[in-house]
Order: C-alpha cells, then structure tokens, then sequence
C-alpha cells in the first residue's frame, strides 16, 4: 500500500482547516461573511492559477488540450463569480447577492468544464466500458432523478420571479449534469497517465456540485447566510480538483 504524498497530506491539512474554521467561526456575524468571501476569492484563485499550469503543461495540440484549457476556462469563470460575489457583500454591502451578476459567471463555467470532462471520457471511453459504464450510468442517472424529486419540480412550482425561477431551475439542471460526469470519470481510476489525478478531480466536481445543490435548496427554504456550512463542498471540491490538476501537471513530460 502506498503511502501519501505530501501534496495529499498538505491538502488534507487544509481541508481539515476548512472544516475547523466554519466549527469555529459560526458566531462571528459580519466577520465570517467578510472572512468566507475572501476565502472563497484566494482558493477559487489558487485553482485558477493550478489549472492555468496544468492547462499550459498539456499545450494547444492534441484531443486533451481541449480538457486542460475547458477545465481551466470553466474555473477562471468561477473564480470571476466568486470574486462579483465578495464585491456585491463586502463592498456593497448587498447580502446573498443571488440572482446578480456573479450567477452569469456561475453558470458559464459549467459549459467549459462539461465539455473538457466529456473529451477526456471520450478519450477513455474503452477503459469505461471495460470499468463498468451501466453501473455508472445508473448511478449517475439515480443521482438525477434524486436532485428532480428534491429540488427542481419544488422550483418549478415556487412563485419566485420569473428571472429567479430561471436561475433556479439552471443551476441544479446543471449540477445534475457535473454529478452525472462525475461519477463516471470515477470509474476511470487509473487508466494512463493522464487519468492519474482523474479521480481526485472527478471527486472535487462532485463536491462543488454538491455544494452548489445545498446552496439551491438553502436559498429555495431560506435557511442559507454566507459563512454557512454548506459551504465547506464548494472549499473542498477546489481544493481536490488543485489535488488532481497539479499530479497530472507533474506526470506529464514537459
């Protein structure tokens, strides 16, 4: 059995960090919006820039320069909402800013990254079959019909505007499809070199799904502030894909 590397262990410190943070920072009000706000800035920035190197690593050329530069594109878009979001409360002093400008961010880089996610599963798609693509497939489809019980046929009856409803109705229309991606790049594990960091990557977009899923149904009954911790999937999930991009930068040739 393998012993783990220390960028693992160095980010299983942070996550842990993380979750102590929000245990510990529930009762500092306008501080712990202040303060996850910028947290949310620096990790979504420090994934940007990972993917950036990663994405630079894989070049312009070949079927996977269509996965490094998605994955990158889709994060950087992220990050950009992250930051339109702190600037609304912190700068503003605007309070879950939702629906705002920060959502048109949001929902674009889910296009980039379903994309980059569907090449590299092409680029595997006889490992897959090998690896069990029904049991994905049901899995994934499960996770589906689970999020339209939960959360979209309740949305779709709320009396909400019309420009809420729609922003309401996309992002678990959308988290649904990462989920279902995500799950399936888990049967990947460790098919070639460029799979190696595949799972941790598939697992970090599985948690920033799964956190943007807890933000809809926080919103939708109301019991969502900034600071809450349901926000701890949306740290870790950037927090795995660093973990995953930056092994794959390393197991490439230069």
């Amino acid at each position: 059995m393998h012993s783990p590397d220390r960028t693992t262990v160095v980010a299983a410190v942070i996550a842990v960090a993380f979750a102590v943070y929000y245990m510990l920072s529930q009762g500092w009000g306008q501080t712990l919006e202040i303060s996850s706000d910028i947290l949310f800035v620096l990790v979504s920035g420090c994934t940007t820039l990972i993917s950036y190197l990663s994405a630079t690593k894989v070049g312009f050329k070949g079927r996977f320069a269509w996965t490094g530069w998605g994955l990158f594109l889709g994060i950087f878009l992220w990050f950009l909402g992250e930051l339109v979001w702190t600037i609304y409360e912190v700068a503003l002093q605007i309070p879950i800013p939702y629906p705002s400008f920060a959502d048109i961010f949001y929902l674009a880089g889910y296009a980039p990254i379903m994309i980059a996610i569907v090449v590299f599963l092409y680029a595997f798609r006889d490992a897959l079959v090998r690896r069990g693509v029904t049991m994905a497939a049901i899995t994934g489809l499960s996770i589906v019909a689970l999020i339209i019980a939960l959360l979209l046929y309740p949305l779709s009856v709320t009396s909400e505007d019309l420009l809420t409803k729609i922003f309401d109705m996309a992002y678990p229309t959308l988290d649904a499809g990462l989920l279902f991606l995500a799950v399936t790049m888990l049967f990947l594990h460790g098919s070639g070199t460029l799979a190696k960091g595949g799972e941790w990557i598939s697992i970090g977009v599985f948690l920033t799904s799964v956190g943007a899923l807890l933000f809809s149904l926080g919103t939708m009954q109301g019991w969502y502030y900034s600071g809450h911790p349901v926000e701890l999937p949306y740290l870790w999930g950037y927090l795995a894909v660093s973990l995953g991009l930056d092994t794959q930068r390393k197991t490439l040739q230069p």
